[in-house]
C-alpha cells in the first residue's frame, strides 16, 4: 500500500498561509498532513496540528534541522505538539529518548545530509552502515 503525505510546506519552510490550505484539503481523501517546525509561530503550529486530528487526519512533522542543536529543538517541538509522526533528522542518538514512550513514530533520516533543502548522498554501503547504526539505538 502507498501513502501519501501532502506537506503544508515550500523549500523546507511550512507556508505562511498553511491553516488557510489545509481548509481546502480537510475534506479530501488525503490521510497524513505534513509541516515543518519552521516557518509558523508556535500557537499557529498548535492550531494546525488541531486541525489536522480534528478532522481524522494524521499529523507529520518534518525536522530538516541541520545543527544538533536545532534538529533537538525541532524534535521537542513535535513533542509539545503531539503529533503522530515525526520524520527526518539526523541525531537519532538525541532524538530518540526525547520520543520514547510518547505514542510518537520516528523515522530519521540515515545517510549523510546535506544543505537546506535536504539532499541525501553517500554510497549504498555507506548509507546501509548508517541505516544499520540507527537500528541498534531503536
Amino acid at each position: 500500500m502507498v501513502e501519501f503525505i501532502f506537506f503544508l510546506t515550500h523549500n523546507d519552510v511550512t507556508i505562511p498561509n498553511a491553516i488557510e490550505v489545509f481548509e481546502d484539503v480537510r475534506d479530501t481523501g488525503v490521510k497524513f498532513v505534513g509541516f515543518k517546525d519552521i516557518g509558523l509561530p508556535k500557537d499557529q503550529l498548535v492550531r494546525l496540528r488541531k486541525m489536522i486530528a480534528d478532522s481524522g487526519k494524521i499529523a507529520v512533522l518534518e525536522v530538516v534541522s541541520t545543527s544538533e542543536a536545532d534538529n533537538n529543538r525541532s524534535i521537542r517541538m513535535g513533542v509539545d505538539l503531539g503529533v503522530v509522526y515525526l520524520i527526518g533528522g539526523t541525531y537519532v542518538e538525541n532524538s530518540l529518548p526525547l520520543v520514547k514512550g510518547r505514542g510518537i513514530k520516528y523515522f530519521p533520516y540515515i545517510g549523510k545530509i546535506v544543505g537546506h533543502p535536504c539532499l541525501q548522498r553517500g554510497s549504498i554501503d555507506e548509507i546501509s552502515k548508517d541505516a544499520k547504526r540507527v537500528e541498534e539505538w531503536a
